[in-house]
């Protein structure tokens, strides 16, 4: 792997677990996903406009990603509603790479041994992170509630590794997801919660601008 490749990987997985953080540290976390949803939109919309139009021949596997990723958001949710960060996350991010590296083997796409032997390793070197949680006593109640959000993430993660092939331009095709990520949500989050989402949303915005005076004052003195 190229070393620039590699750092926007690592970046990649910085960000990730930056904003699955955010989630679990927010009080409503499904408010809470709907918002990084808006806020990733939101910002490949000021990009969408330089890039091409991905090809018709992906525009089936788009919505079907943001169908994958709708019910990502809501399980995402309710793991966090339930579990502690350190285990739902491994286990959800430890278990995904294998359940895709399955289903791509179903779908006729055959790795070679050093392949699956990568993700093998990847996978239980993250799984064994849940361990102490294991050793404590974690309900399987909750482990399937994991288990369940690792297979909407294969789920997302086969239909945009096709669909970005499809697509002609790989770039455009995660800004378009990115953008279009946001209606399915906000469609849903607004039937089941309406005017508690604006409220938590202008609660949300007042508490950042309380935050960034103080920044103000700092640098005018």
């Amino acid at each position: 792997m190229d070393g620039h490749v590699l750092l926007l990987v690592l970046a990649a997985a910085l960000l990730h677990a930056t904003w699955n953080s955010i989630v679990k540290g927010g009080s409503n976390k499904l408010f809470e996903s709907s918002m990084n949803a808006l806020g990733g939109g939101l910002g490949a919309l000021l990009i969408l406009p330089f890039l091409p139009a991905p090809a018709p021949e992906s525009w089936g596997l788009l919505a079907l990603s943001c169908c994958f990723h709708l019910t990502y958001y809501i399980c995402i949710s309710q793991a966090y509603d339930k579990v502690d960060l350190s285990m739902g996350y491994t286990i959800m991010r430890g278990c995904a790479p294998m359940i895709t590296a399955l289903a791509l083997l179903l779908l006729g796409n055959h790795s070679s041994l050093t392949g699956w032997g990568g993700v093998l390793l990847l996978c239980l070197g993250t799984l064994t992170l849940t361990l102490e949680h294991v050793h404590k006593g974690a309900r399987a109640a909750d482990i399937l509630i994991c288990l369940r959000t690792s297979l909407v993430i294969a789920g997302y993660t086969l239909a945009d590794g096709y669909g970005a092939r499809a697509s002609g331009n790989g770039v455009s095709y995660t800004c378009w997801i990115f953008f279009l990520n946001i209606f399915p949500i906000h469609a849903y989050v607004l039937w089941r919660h309406g005017g508690t989402y604006i409220s938590y949303l202008r609660q949300r915005a007042a508490t950042g601008k309380r935050r960034s005076r103080p920044s103000a004052t700092a640098r005018q003195g």
